[in-house]
């Protein structure tokens, strides 16, 4: 019989940005990509928490997007400590494919973050994509939770690093698989970790800049010295410039400083690149 925590953790509040009862496509807050590398402009999402966050989870979804654009979308989770809109940024540049956003279910692309927020903090959002013209409308939701009754019971930090990320042209690192079930090697994401880690979550866009994808089948891994961490990320692209994806979700996982992270990939058949990236909690 396996040993049962009686103590666990054991959240009391959770604010989010759903009211009332909404048709699927409006649910959360509705926020535009800048175009051409530029950010958009800032959206407030949760005002003023009423306490402090401990997991934070965050889920996208599209609403106007456009066909045979670059794919790819950097998003930023911003916060204001003193609950108005003078933004900083509490986690960068989150990597999302645009296209995959607006098939497989309202909230396809979903991050989970145990990082603290205070109380009285405002969390916003902003997003950038390669799209010269027309870039994509999203939508976020969040939950935030906190008033952890048992706090010795969980851990959470207080900034999240992006590795990997290339935000000059809203992407992450480039990254080609293999075929027919052959990964290709391993490779470096980013640089080292220049501090301890608690937690990590891995991301992977669609396939660079075509206007019709192919129709391939992907396997992710991710870990350090050549060892994977977490389960793998499943992606597929379809010729309708489109797809779907199955994220590792949170991994409470130590990496110390000076840890490289290492990613590899494998398909079924005549892969493409993807862009990839990773995020370290500290």
């Amino acid at each position: 019989m396996g040993l049962i925590k009686p103590h666990g953790p054991s959240f009391g509040r959770c604010s989010h940005n759903i009211s009332g009862t909404p048709a699927v496509l409006t649910v959360g807050t509705q926020f535009t990509s800048g175009a051409a590398n530029a950010d958009g402009t800032a959206v407030g999402v949760l005002a003023a928490l009423a306490h402090d966050v401990e997991y934070l989870r965050i889920g996208f979804s599209g609403e106007t997007l456009t066909a045979g654009i670059d794919n790819t979308c950097l998003i930023s989770i911003l916060i204001d400590p003193a609950g108005g809109t003078s933004w900083a940024t509490l986690i960068p540049s989150l990597l999302v494919s645009t296209a995959l956003l607006a098939v497989a279910g309202p909230y396809p692309v979903i991050f989970n973050f145990p990082i603290w927020i205070p109380a009285g903090a405002s969390v916003g959002v902003q997003a950038r994509s390669a799209a010269a013209a027309t870039p994509p409308v999203l939508r976020t939701v969040m939950h935030a939770w906190g008033g952890n009754s048992n706090p010795a019971s969980w851990w959470c930090g207080q900034r999240v690093t992006a590795i990997g990320i290339d935000a000059a042209n809203s992407r992450g690192t480039t990254h080609t698989p293999g075929s027919t079930g052959a990964f290709s090697s391993w490779a470096n994401l980013g640089s080292a970790l220049a501090v301890d880690a608690g937690a990590l979550q891995w991301a992977v866009s669609g396939e660079f800049g075509d206007a019709a994808w192919n129709q391939v089948f992907y396997e992710f891994q991710f870990g350090i010295s050549d060892i994977m961490i977490g389960a793998p990320v499943m992606r597929s692209t379809m010729s309708n410039e489109q797809g779907w994806v199955m994220p590792t979700g949170l991994i409470l996982n130590r990496a110390p400083s000076g840890s490289q992270i290492r990613v590899r990939a494998t398909s079924n058949t005549g892969p493409q690149a993807h862009g990839v990236a990773a995020y370290a909690v500290s």
